[in-house]
C-alpha cells in the first residue's frame, strides 16, 4: 500500500487516465465507423438473440416505468390525488423503481451488455493488439460464463467494500460521503468488467484482472464505469452504447496508456 506521501501521484495518474479516457470516448465512434466493427454481428445469431432478448425485457420494463411516472405526473397536475396515491402504493415505487435502483439491476444490465462487448471488444482487440477474433459459439459461451462469474465476483466485492466503508464513515461522522464512495466503487467495478475482456485474452485470473485494473487502469475504469452506470437507465440505447462505444473507447484508452508490450 502506498503511503500518504504517494497519494498526490496516484491522483495525478488517475486524472491523466480520465482525460485519456474522455479523449478515447470522443474518437470511439469514428473508430467503429472506420473499421466497420458491426460487420458480421448479425450473422452471429447467438449474439443477436441475446441482445434482442435483453433489450426487449429491460426496455419494456424501463418504458413502463417511465410511462407510469408520466401518468402519475399527469394525475398530479390535474389534481387527481387518488390516482397518484394508487400508483405509488400499487407497486410503482415499491417494486418497479426499486428493481432499477438496486445494485443487482446494474450488474444484470452489464452482464447482458457483454454479448455486444464480446463482439465490438473482440474486433477492437484484433485491430489494436493483433489478437485473432474467432466468434465461434464455443468461445462465445466460454466468454459469457466468465463474464457472469466476473460480474458475480465484482458484485460481492462491491457489497463487502461498501458495507465496511459505510461502517467506517459513520464511525467518523462522515456517513454522508458513503453514497459518493459507493458510486465510485460501482463505477470502478463496472469498468473493470469491461476491461476483463482484454485480461481474458491474456489468460489472467479474476484476481489478477481486478488487481491490474486497480493498479494501472483505475482512472479509465472509473470514468468508463460512471458513464456506463448512467447509460444503464436509458432503455435499449444504453446497452447498445455500452456494448459498442464504451467498450471500444475503453480499449483505445488502455492502448494509449500502456507502456509494456502485449
Amino acid at each position: 500500500m502506498p503511503g500518504l506521501a504517494g497519494l498526490p501521484d496516484i491522483f495525478n495518474v488517475m486524472l491523466k487516465q480520465i482525460i485519456v479516457a474522455i479523449s478515447a470516448l470522443k474518437i470511439s465512434k469514428d473508430f467503429i465507423l472506420r473499421y466497420r466493427l458491426w460487420e458480421n454481428w448479425r450473422s452471429m445469431r447467438w449474439i443477436h438473440y441475446a441482445f434482442v432478448m435483453f433489450a426487449i425485457f429491460f426496455g419494456i420494463k424501463m418504458f413502463g416505468l417511465i410511462g407510469s411516472a408520466f401518468s402519475n405526473l399527469g394525475n398530479l397536475v390535474t389534481g387527481n390525488m387518488d390516482q397518484v396515491q394508487l400508483g405509488f402504493t400499487g407497486g410503482f415505487m415499491k417494486s418497479d423503481f426499486s428493481f432499477f435502483d438496486s445494485d443487482m439491476y446494474k450488474y444484470l444490465f452489464l452482464f447482458f451488455s457483454m454479448s455486444l462487448v464480446f463482439h465490438f471488444g473482440g474486433r477492437t482487440m484484433e485491430i489494436l493488439y493483433r489478437v485473432p477474433y474467432r466468434p465461434t459459439f464455443k468461445i462465445f459461451i466460454h466468454s459469457q460464463v466468465r463474464s457472469f462469474l466476473m460480474v458475480l465476483v465484482c458484485y460481492i466485492l462491491e457489497s463487502i467494500i461498501s458495507g465496511v466503508a459505510h461502517g467506517l464513515l459513520s464511525a467518523f461522522s462522515i456517513g454522508w460521503f458513503h453514497p459518493v464512495f459507493k458510486f465510485m466503487i460501482q463505477s470502478f467495478f463496472f469498468g473493470a468488467v469491461i476491461i476483463d475482456g482484454l485480461h481474458e485474452a491474456r489468460g489472467w485470473s479474476f484476481k489478477a484482472s481486478i488487481k491490474h485494473s486497480l493498479n494501472y487502469y483505475s482512472g479509465i475504469a472509473l470514468l468508463m464505469g460512471a458513464v456506463g452506470l448512467a447509460l444503464s437507465y436509458v432503455p435499449v440505447f444504453g446497452a447498445l452504447v455500452v456494448g459498442s462505444i464504451i467498450s471500444v473507447g475503453t480499449l483505445i484508452a488502455i492502448k494509449r496508456m500502456e507502456t509494456t508490450s502485449f
